[in-house]
């Protein structure tokens, strides 16, 4: 079988070249952009072992007909659903390439004939290479284990490399996931270092309630020493990057997002600052910046709270209303059968529809609940009866499981029941979800003693998760000013883009300089007043009173990213 090729060249002359404001040779251009689904992702790599020195880690595919084959080891075991191969070549020196590709045997593209245009496709030549990323879709080819991609060259008077190839498989998942993935920008270099930028946005909102978020990055020759990479205003720094892939001429990292997530989220590639000397102004560095081939975010959705609802095949099909609307309250809604029913009885949320005699099965579960007494099974077989019946853990699988009977003397009188009721019950299933939610977050201040000489109160005791401030010195003298944040989670914290605010409305925003910017579980993490900036410049440092002659009420914030309080302190300055 013979696939064709899907070669995204993105190599116009359009506005956004190399040389216009904030923007790559080539666009990046949607794979997938807020795609919802129950898909996992899944990221394998190849780059060639070292070929021409230490400093190389790829191939030349200069030798006519002669095939270059290499092995992308895939872990993932289950039914794949969609797969993305990429293949990174760079130093194309002549104005043409010609050559075959094929994955596990089957060509991808024979003979193609591929001309790097625009204005300058090897941006201001600095790094002396041209690039080319080509996206195939090899969805239904990748097998679990060895997959052989195999790159043969058509004419010997050719010089380009192979740097490396990439899949990203997508599996079935139990968690819901949105996907952006944008595809295109190559390894460019800019000569205006006025705007040397590039900002992505992904498109749509997102849901900022996500459980996690990832943002994945592949780069085809690494970065430049000051490149810089922003998302959502915040640096992430290399060193808390997760590196999957990482060679001379090919690298792919990923970073937690969470903290960071908004409904609008913008990926800014650029140059890092520097400021020469205490007190001096801020200047960007003049290196070439660098562009990734390939960005995604990839957000996990928090669970939805389940409802099972029984049914038979009939009253399913009259009770599309009561359904879709349990869908819009934000429940995963499952309809059950009498045959799987007993794979759902320890659910905490089930929905029965009909009564003693409903159809296939459901009457003799609805007899062997215990809910109805002999009363209330002669009311529902009287004609023109409909009512709601309630009881909790009925077979003993759950003792906080709540169980609803909506049932009438024919099927359209259960209908009724449903249209009648089913506002309500929405309304108190997500009322418990949110009250036991709010119970399970609700956690112990831990090891923490007040302090005699700086005691403080905590204003907000039940938003109080897994971090928050320990302690505070409020001292006259400003180089004497601490404060501890402790860590009673079950996981180390990463404290990048956490703020602290004070009394004035002043951020600072933790940094990577700071003890680690990161908190051990049940350990802690101190800053002290000699780090901040007194002036509060450039949002990197908090103004502490340091005259005695304040005495009003003193108080400092923590807060995430998305500026959500964490744990506010407040004390009495005068002592």
């Amino acid at each position: 079988m013979v696939f064709s090729l899907i070669m995204i060249f993105f190599l116009s002359a359009t506005a956004g070249s190399v040389y216009a404001a904030g923007v790559g040779d080539n666009a990046f251009e949607p794979l997938m952009e807020g795609v919802r689904e129950n898909l996992r992702l899944e990221v394998s790599g190849v780059y060639p072992e070292a070929s021409e020195g230490a400093s190389f880690n790829r191939v030349s595919l200069r030798d006519r007909n002669l095939p270059h084959s290499f092995n992308i080891d895939v872990a993932g075991s289950d039914a794949l659903v969609r797969s993305y191969l990429y293949l990174f070549i760079s130093d194309f020196y002549q104005p043409s390439m010609i050559f075959t590709a094929t994955f596990n045997g089957e060509v991808l593209v024979a003979s193609e004939h591929a001309t790097p245009v625009g204005p300058s496709p090897r941006g201001d030549g600095r790094l002396d290479h041209e690039r080319q990323t080509f996206s195939f879709d090899v969805t239904g080819l990748v097998r679990s284990g060895v997959n052989t991609v195999t790159i043969t060259d058509v004419y010997s008077t050719q010089s380009y490399f192979f740097d490396g190839a990439l899949l990203l498989n997508f599996y079935p998942s139990d968690e819901e996931h949105v996907y952006w993935v944008y595809q295109g920008v190559e390894y460019l270099e800019k000569t205006d270092y006025v705007d040397v930028g590039y900002d992505l946005v992904f498109n749509g909102a997102a849901d900022t309630s996500a459980a996690d978020a990832t943002l994945l990055t592949v780069y085809q020759s690494k970065e430049q020493l000051h490149d810089a990479l922003f998302f959502n205003g915040d640096e992430l720094k290399d060193n808390h990057a997760t590196y999957l892939y990482s060679a001379s001429d090919f690298v792919v990292k990923e970073f937690s997002v969470v903290d960071s997530l908004k409904a609008v989220n913008t990926v800014r590639f650029t140059m890092d600052e520097y400021q020469p000397s205490a007190g001096a102004a801020f200047i960007q560095y003049s290196d070439t910046p660098v562009y990734p081939s390939i960005a995604v975010l990839d957000l996990t959705l928090a669970p939805k709270p389940r409802v099972v609802v029984l049914a038979s095949s009939v009253d399913k099909m009259l009770s599309t209303e009561l359904f879709d609307y349990l869908e819009q309250k934000g429940l995963d809604v499952i309809h059950a059968t009498a045959a799987n029913f007993d794979s759902y009885k320890d659910e905490r949320f089930i929905i029965v529809l009909g009564g003693p005699d409903a159809l296939e099965g459901v009457g003799e579960i609805v007899k062997g609940t215990g809910i109805l007494g002999i009363d209330d099974a002669d009311y529902l077989r009287t004609e023109g009866s409909s009512k709601k019946y309630l009881s909790t853990d009925p077979w003993g699988k759950n003792p906080d499981q709540t169980v609803w009977i909506f049932a009438g003397s024919d099927r359209h009188l259960t209908l009724q029941a449903n249209r009648d009721n089913m506002v309500a019950v929405a309304q108190e299933i997500v009322a418990n979800v949110a009250d036991t939610t709010s119970e399970e977050e609700a956690e112990d201040l831990g090891p923490c003693p007040e302090s005699e000489k700086y005691p403080f109160t905590h204003a907000y005791p039940d938003k109080i998760k897994d971090i928050y401030i320990c302690e505070v010195v409020y001292d006259i003298d400003a180089s004497k000013w601490m404060v501890k944040l402790y860590n009673q989670g079950d996981a180390d914290v990463n404290l990048l883009t956490y703020h602290l605010v004070d009394y004035r409305d002043t951020h600072y925003k933790v940094k990577s300089s700071d003890s680690g910017a990161s908190v051990a579980e049940e350990g802690y993490w101190t800053i002290y007043g000699g780090v901040f900036n007194p002036e509060g410049k450039r949002s990197t440092g908090v103004y502490f009173p340091s005259d005695g002659s304040v005495t009003a009420t003193g108080a400092i914030i923590l807060m995430d990213a998305k500026e959500n309080v964490l744990d506010k302190v407040v004390w009495s300055l005068g002592g």
